[in-house]
């Protein structure tokens, strides 16, 4: 083979060597991203299920004879019996009924270490949502018992008094950031701050994913949301659509958004599976390349020495 020949073979070789990695790499790439979006929307199934579970029971309290009669002024023990029996059956952390300032006077949890009564949630953002006639939805970390939950709050009313009180639950969302952790999964949720709420990666959590402004840490410091949380930016860049890189690990990225609160949640599959694959794509085309070439120039040497070989077979007769 001459040196031309030889150089545009190889040149070959190697394109047809780069062709099969990325046709084998994004026919793996797919297949990783189909589970990984099948995985995304069971999480976020998942996720706005346990959300839905207790949305409607303040309204149904708020509506409770007990409660409102407990509002009114009437003695709290009854209701602080009644709520815990509730709360217990219903696998619900805490149930509490404040006045319309904010002070909490009856609760689930009434009576021990932790108890909400006697505490003014006034500063809460679900306590002036449910003021305002709407439902009061907020996740934070407690500010009485320092363990995170998400709140939902509706105003008890009264038709001749008005607004008596608000009546406030709270759930723990900790099952659904467990289940992600014992999968092995790379899971997130965030909020519309961009603030890390749920991970499966402990490192991960209460970080953000972007700078917060001051606005922000403002508004945040003033609902007391996150304690004393310093709430660093996590050390993450998104380096195209579908991939982004993780303390300096890249991964396949998916996302969902438009979740209830403007919530958003993340999914990051590792991508090694596909370039393991692109890899050996490539090299099995250099190997079956490298045979075909040994092979052609095995047939041209016989070719060549059965050539001279008659040549010499003629110069003798």
């Amino acid at each position: 083979m001459s040196t031309r020949s030889f150089t545009i073979w190889l040149l070959l070789t190697f394109a047809g060597a780069i062709l099969a990695f990325w046709i084998s790499h994004a026919y793996f790439r797919t297949g990783e991203l189909d589970r990984a979006d099948a995985r995304l929307s069971l999480y976020r199934s998942t996720l706005e299920a346990e959300l839905m579970r207790f949305s409607h029971l303040t309204f149904i309290l708020a509506r409770d004879p007990f409660v409102i009669e407990t509002a009114k002024g009437a003695s709290t023990g009854p209701l602080d019996e009644r709520l815990a029996k509730f709360a217990e059956r219903a696998g619900i952390d805490a149930i509490y009924l404040m006045d319309a300032d904010g002070l909490t006077r009856s609760a689930s949890n009434a009576g021990t270490a932790g108890s909400f009564v006697g505490h003014n949630y006034s500063f809460r953002p679900y306590f002036k949502s449910a003021l305002l006639g709407l439902q009061g939805r907020f996740y934070g970390i407690g500010a009485t018992t320092g363990i995170p939950g998400y709140f939902y709050a509706d105003a008890v009313v009264d038709e001749a008094a008005g607004v008596l009180g608000v009546v406030a639950l709270k759930i723990d969302l900790s099952d659904l950031q467990e289940s992600w952790r014992k999968a092995d999964e790379r899971v997130l949720l965030a909020n519309a701050d961009g603030v890390v709420l749920l991970a499966s990666v402990p490192e991960w959590r209460y970080r953000t994913l972007a700078p917060l402004t001051p606005e922000q840490r403002a508004r945040i410091a003033d609902a007391r949301q996150f304690g004393t949380k310093p709430l660093d930016p996590l050390d993450w860049s998104l380096t195209d659509r579908q991939v982004a890189t993780i303390g300096g690990e890249a991964f396949l990225h998916l996302q969902s958004t438009n979740l209830p609160n403007d919530w958003s949640i993340h999914y990051f599959a590792s991508g090694e599976q596909a370039e393991t694959h692109g890899w050996l794509a490539a090299g099995g085309f250099l190997l079956l390349a490298a045979l075909t070439g040994l092979l052609v120039q095995l047939q041209r040497t016989r070719k060549i020495d059965a050539a001279l070989r008659r040549s010499e077979e003629e110069e003798a007769q």
